[in-house]
């Protein structure tokens, strides 16, 4: 799996387009679905650096957002649901 066939996958499931995924925002439709890639990418084996930078984002963004995906996981059963066949 590529980390451009993730970033795809990731959009078509939040039904938002890759320009979304990767512009400088906070809304929350965008920030979820590109934390997920995010963590989606590390877990691929990319570095912090190369996460970030396939968002336009410093590596301190990258660590920050995989942190949010895994504490999600931990706590909220909604956000599992809503991810579940993407992080599985």
């Amino acid at each position: 799996m590529t980390s451009g066939s993730i970033i795809s996958r990731v959009c078509r499931h939040y039904h938002i387009t890759e320009d979304e995924i990767k512009q400088k925002t906070r809304r929350r439709e965008i920030v979820e679905p590109r934390s997920v890639a995010m963590y989606k990418l590390r877990k691929l084996g990319l570095s912090w650096a190369s996460v970030g930078k396939a968002f336009g984002k410093d590596h301190a963004t990258a660590m920050w957002a995989c942190r949010q995906v895994e504490n999600f996981l931990q706590i909220d059963r909604d956000f599992r649901e809503r991810t579940r066949g993407l992080l599985s």
